[in-house]
C-alpha cells in the first residue's frame, strides 16, 4: 500500500509538473505543484524531495551547465570546434546575453528547487509522520534550498563575497510562492545570501543524522559550510568544518580514473543517473567522455578539451594526468575523429566517463574528500598556521604522486602551491573560473589553442565574469529594472 501510495503521488507530482510554464519567480500559483499534495504525508515529502534532487541535476543546472561553464571560462578548457549544435560556444567566448539558455536556465531551474524546497521548510509540523524522518526531510530541503542559492550566487552575483560582500546577489525567496505572497522581490546582497546559507546549513546538520546515496547527508551538509565559509573567507569556520567533514573518511585510494563516474570510499555527495533519468548526450561525461588509450571508445560529444599549457602543469607520475592528445596519436590509439588547433594539440581528459554503453549512465561527484583537504589548507596557511596547511596539503600530494614529498613552502608561495593543487585535483568538477573570481585572479586566455575571443587576458573581477540576470526576470519583476542588470550588460 505504501508504494502504491507514492506511486500514485508521483504521477500528481508529474502531471502538475507538466503543466509549468517558464515564468521564473512570477509563475501563477496554479502552475506550480500543489502543497497539499506535497504536504499531505512523508511519503509526498519523500518525492518532492526526490523531484528536487533530479532538477538539480539537470543538465540546465548542476548536472551539466555549472560544471561545463566553470571550465571553458576558466582558461584551461577548450572548445573543439563551433560544431555539436554549439553547446558552450557563447559562454567559452564570453558572448552570453541576459536570454541566453546558460543564464536562463540555471536561474530557473535554481528557484524552482528553492520554490519547494520553501514549501516543506515552512510548513513541516503539519505533515503527519515519523518525527525522525520528518526531521530528516526537513535537513534535506534546507540543504536543497542553501545549495541553490550557492550555485546562484556563484555565477549571478555582481561581485563575489570576497570582492564586495555587499555587492547585489539574487532574489532571497524564503516563503512558500501563493497569491498571498509578494512575487516581487529585490537582489539581496551577496552577504545576505551567504549568511541566510550558512543559517540554512547549521540548522539542517544536526537533523541529517544517517547517510543516503544521491542526497545530502550530515557529511554533506558540514562540507557545504566549509565551501560556504570558504567564499566568505572566514578561515577558522572553514578549516574547522572541512576538517569535520573529512574527519574519519579516507581519501580513495584506488585507480585514480574509477572515482569520478561513480561512488567510493571518497565520495561526500553526488547524484544518481539511471536509464531513466540520465541527460544522455546532455550529461556530464558526455561533454568530456574519452576512454582510456587503446580502447577505441568515444562517447558523446568529447568536445571539451584542455590546453597544453593546463597539462602541463601535472608531473608525468601524476595519477591525475589523465589526458590524451587530440592528434594523429588521438587518432591511432582512439580510433577517433579529433581537432588539432593551429599545429598545437589540445587534450582529451578520461577523468570522466560513462558506467556502461548507455549514455549518461553515470553517478555524478560533487563532493569529494579532496575538496575537504583542499579548504582544510588554503584556510590554515590564510591564518598562518603553515605546519597545519602543509599536512592538509601532503595528504592530497602523497596519494597522488608517487614519492611526493611535504610543502616548506610558507605566506603567499604555500597559497600558490594549494591554488595549484586545486586546479589539478578539482578540474572538470565545478570550480575554474569561479575559483578564479573568489580568488580574484585574471583568466589566460593566451594559449594558442584558444579561439574566439579576443583578449588574452581578462583581468581579475571583471564584470563579463558575472552572468547576466535572465530578461524574463527583469521584466517580470517590479523590483528588478535594467539598471539593476549585472554591469556587463546593462
Amino acid at each position: 500500500m505504501k508504494t502504491l501510495n507514492k506511486l500514485i503521488i508521483f504521477i500528481v507530482l508529474v502531471l502538475a509538473t507538466i503543466s509549468c510554464s517558464d515564468d521564473f519567480l512570477e509563475q501563477e500559483p496554479t502552475n506550480k505543484l500543489s502543497d497539499d499534495v506535497i504536504l499531505s504525508s512523508t511519503d509526498a515529502l519523500e518525492v518532492a524531495i526526490n523531484g528536487s534532487y533530479r532538477s538539480l541535476a539537470s543538465y540546465a543546472l548542476d548536472g551539466l551547465f555549472y560544471e561545463g561553464m566553470a571550465d571553458v571560462r576558466s582558461g584551461d578548457a577548450v572548445m573543439a570546434s563551433a560544431s555539436n549544435y554549439g553547446w558552450f560556444i557563447n559562454p567559452y567566448r564570453f558572448n552570453l546575453t541576459a536570454t541566453s539558455r546558460y543564464s536562463v536556465w540555471p536561474w530557473e531551474v535554481a528557484y524552482e528547487v528553492i520554490d519547494n524546497a520553501n514549501v516543506i521548510i515552512n510548513n513541516i509540523e503539519q505533515v503527519p509522520g515519523d518525527e525522525t524522518e520528518k526531521n530528516q526531510l526537513y535537513g534535506e530541503a534546507l540543504c536543497l534550498r542553501a545549495y541553490s542559492y550557492m550555485l546562484l550566487a556563484t555565477m549571478f552575483a555582481d561581485k563575489p563575497y570576497s570582492v564586495n560582500p555587499d555587492a547585489m546577489c539574487v532574489p532571497l525567496r524564503l516563503s512558500s510562492k501563493d497569491v498571498a505572497n509578494d512575487p516581487h522581490l529585490a537582489r539581496a546582497s551577496v552577504g545576505d545570501v551567504y549568511n541566510q546559507i550558512i543559517e540554512d546549513l547549521l540548522e539542517a546538520e544536526p537533523l541529517l543524522g544517517f547517510v543516503r546515496t544521491g542526497r545530502f547527508s550530515q557529511r554533506a551538509a558540514q562540507g557545504l559550510l566549509a565551501r560556504a565559509y570558504l567564499a566568505m573567507e572566514n578561515w577558522e569556520q572553514a578549516s574547522s568544518w572541512a576538517a569535520t567533514c573529512h574527519g574519519g573518511q579516507e581519501l580513495q585510494t584506488e585507480d585514480m580514473t574509477s572515482g569520478f563516474f561513480d561512488y567510493n570510499n571518497e565520495t561526500i555527495f553526488g547524484y544518481d543517473f539511471t536509464d531513466t533519468d540520465n541527460n544522455i548526450f546532455l550529461s556530464h561525461p558526455s561533454f568530456w567522455y574519452l576512454d582510456g588509450p587503446g580502447s577505441g571508445n568515444l562517447y558523446g560529444y568529447s568536445t571539451l578539451l584542455y590546453t597544453p599549457e593546463f597539462v602541463s602543469i601535472f608531473d608525468a607520475n601524476d595519477a591525475r594526468n589523465m589526458f590524451i592528445r587530440s592528434d594523429t596519436t588521438l587518432v591511432e590509439e582512439v580510433g577517433a575523429i579529433a581537432s588539432n588547433f593551429f599545429g598545437v594539440a589540445a587534450h582529451y581528459t578520461y577523468k570522466f566517463r560513462h558506467r556502461n554503453d548507455f549514455l549518461g549512465q553515470a553517478r555524478l561527484i560533487r563532493m569529494r574528500v579532496a575538496e575537504m583537504y583542499l579548504i582544510e589548507a588554503e584556510a590554515e596557511a590564510q591564518l598562518t598556521h603553515d605546519v597545519n596547511a602543509q599536512q592538509a596539503l601532503f595528504e592530497v600530494q602523497s596519494r597522488s604522486i608517487p614519492g611526493a614529498t611535504q610543502s616548506t613552502f610558507t605566506g603567499a608561495a604555500l597559497l600558490d602551491e594549494i591554488y595549484l593543487e586545486r586546479r589539478k585535483e578539482l578540474y572538470g568538477e565545478g570550480f575554474g573560473v569561479w575559483d578564479l573570481m573568489r580568488l580574484q585572479l585574471p583568466v589566460d586566455r593566451s594559449s594558442p589553442v584558444h579561439w574566439g575571443y579576443t583578449e588574452d587576458i581578462i583581468p581579475a573581477n571583471a564584470d563579463i565574469l558575472s552572468l547576466p540576470i535572465p530578461q524574463d526576470e527583469i521584466d517580470a519583476n517590479d523590483l528588478i529594472t535594467e539598471e539593476d542588470q549585472n554591469p556587463a550588460y546593462n
